[in-house]
This record gives C-alpha cells, sequence and structure tokens, in this order.
C-alpha cells in the first residue's frame, strides 16, 4: 500500500487518506496553516482543524463552529433586508412624515420623537429626504441613533460616488450564542445642498447636527 507523511503531525498515513488517523488533520490542512493542539479529554496531540479526536473519539471545536454558523446566517440575512429595503425605496419612496411614523412604530430601534430632541438636532428614520424641502440645506454631523442600516444618498458635493455609508449595529442570538454587526457610528462634514436626495434604510435611524 502506498503511504505518505502527514505535514501535520508527521506519521505515515495511506496516500488516498483524506484525513490522518493519527492526529485527525484534514488532507489540505498543512496549507492552511494548521497546527497540532491537544485534546482536552484524552491530552494526546490532534490537529487544530479535527472535529474529532482520532484517539478517543472526543468531538472538538463545537462552540467555535457554532458561532461561525451563527455570523454566517446573520451576515447573510444582513444582505438580504439591505437588498430588500434598498428595492422598497427605489420604488416607493416614504416620505419624511410617514417615515418617522414607521421608525416610531419599532419599540426596540425607535428614534427619538421631535419634542426630545433639540429643533436643529434632526432625527430620521428609514425613508427617502429631499434637502430643501425635509431638511435645509447646509453641513451635517451624521449620528447613528439606533438600529442597523445603510446610509446613501445622491449628494452634489461627493459625486460621481455619491453617499454610501454602513452605521449602526444590530444583535442576533442563536441557539443561546450571540453575534454583533457594526457599522460606523458617525458620518462627519456632510455637506448638502438644495435637491440633494438621502435615503436611510433597514432599521437605522440618523441624527443630522449642524456643523458651525
Amino acid at each position: 500500500m502506498k503511504t505518505k507523511i502527514c505535514k501535520v503531525c508527521g506519521n505515515e498515513i495511506p496516500k488516498k487518506a483524506s484525513v490522518c488517523p493519527h492526529c485527525g488533520a484534514k488532507s489540505m490542512s498543512a496549507w492552511m496553516g494548521d497546527k497540532l493542539v491537544t485534546c482536552k479529554k484524552c491530552g494526546e496531540q490532534i490537529a487544530k482543524s479535527a472535529r474529532v479526536c482520532p484517539h478517543c473519539g472526543k468531538k472538538q471545536h463545537q462552540a467555535a463552529y457554532m458561532l461561525c454558523a451563527v455570523i454566517i446566517v446573520f451576515i447573510f440575512a444582513f444582505c438580504a433586508l439591505q437588498i430588500a429595503f434598498s428595492s422598497q425605496n427605489d420604488h416607493s419612496p416614504a416620505t419624511a412624515e410617514n417615515a418617522m411614523n414607521n421608525s416610531a412604530q419599532n419599540t426596540s430601534d425607535s428614534a427619538p420623537s421631535s419634542e426630545e430632541i433639540e429643533s436643529e438636532d434632526l432625527v430620521f428614520g428609514p425613508g427617502t429626504y429631499v434637502v430643501g424641502q425635509d431638511i435645509a440645506a447646509g453641513k451635517y454631523d451624521c449620528i447613528a441613533v439606533s438600529g442597523l442600516g445603510v446610509l446613501r444618498g445622491d449628494v452634489a458635493s461627493l459625486e460621481p460616488a455619491g453617499l454610501v455609508q454602513t452605521m449602526g449595529e444590530s444583535t442576533s442570538s442563536i441557539g443561546g450564542y450571540s453575534s454583533t454587526v457594526e457599522g460606523s457610528k458617525s458620518y462627519n462634514n456632510l455637506t448638502l445642498t438644495d435637491g440633494d436626495k438621502i435615503y436611510i434604510e433597514m432599521s437605522l435611524n440618523v441624527q443630522f447636527v449642524p456643523v458651525e
């Protein structure tokens, strides 16, 4: 029988083996920077990537794999929601009044009402806003008040790229494990002129603070 040497533990193994029977390393583990660790049950040296100890049969890395799965699911959900909200805003733009009403209905990520903030500090929820109608022209610091989403816009001062900024944060829990997706806390010195359009997507609420 033809054999080869495991590049992780150095033992001789069958040439066609995809997993080393001595350390549990996969055939491509050496290329991924694999190394030996100690099995917490039997104390034998095994490959870091091994899911099961080849010596005692103890499963390895269960918590790590579960956490990775949670993060992957959360990222896919975040991307799907972003696409859905982008499509909704492009076809059925919300007015400033409707957007603020929708934001107030979200008890977990609601923004402060206009009565709770100073008149010069504007807070907007998901929706489409026109500079000169919904917000005065000027320079602003944009602060993520709550929720998670994308602040984007057709802004003359940022042409040709325009404004695209992921902001806020959101935490998801699955099976006892939690994962947090975070964006920027603020976007400073945004210059807005009449006719610019601002789009706030997903559950994000943004406070526009005038810059002196």
